[in-house]
Parts: structure tokens; sequence; C-alpha cells
């Protein structure tokens, strides 16, 4: 029997021998071992629930700049077509804040 086995039945043991004193102060109770043993071999780890593979992914509606940036994005890659991704999400950047904030409302209400 491996040693975590046996220390769980030495505690499993201590355990109900505690709990049988307070039941019954009289009467003495003996401790079938075998049986200890077996519920502690037998019994399985606890798991925590895991998410179903199966469930829909939920997805979010995209942000008012997401939207914006759909948008436009294409537009400065044409007028610049040697920028790097970065430097067109940059200019992405600067044109948002560039828009009033009536002009955001209307890509946010998509």
């Amino acid at each position: 029997m491996p040693k975590s086995v046996k220390l769980c039945v030495e505690k499993l043991k201590t355990f109900i021998e505690k709990e049988c004193k307070k039941i019954s102060k009289d009467e003495p109770h003996s401790i079938d071992e075998a049986a200890i043993e077996k519920i502690v071999i037998n019994s399985a780890p606890l798991k925590r629930g895991s998410k179903n593979p199966d469930a829909p992914k939920t997805k979010r509606p995209l942000s008012g700049y997401m939207l914006f940036g759909q948008e436009v994005r294409p537009k400065i890659k044409a007028e610049h077509p040697n920028f790097a991704v970065t430097e067109v999400m940059q200019e992405v950047g600067k044109r948002w804040k560039q828009l009033s904030d009536d002009e955001k409302a209307k890509y946010s209400k998509k």
C-alpha cells in the first residue's frame, strides 16, 4: 500500500475514533481497517466542473473603434502602400482621435 494511502487511513481512523467518542462514550467501537482502506483507495479525487466544449461561443459586438478601423484601414493602405501594419494602425488611431463625438457615435451605434 502506498505511503499516502497509509497516511489517509490513519487520519481517517483517528477521525472516526473521535466521532465515535462524541456519540457514545460508554461503548467501545471497533474500526474495520480493510473497509477504511477500501473507501480511501476507491474514492476518486474531486474534480472541478469543466467547461462544455460543445457550448456555443458568444461573441461581443465590435467596438466603434474596431468598426472604424475596418472601414478606414483599406483606404490608408491604398494611400500609403509602403506602410507597415503598425504604421497603418497608428494612422487609424490618429484619425479616430480626430473624429468628433458625433462621428464616433455613428460607429458605436452599428
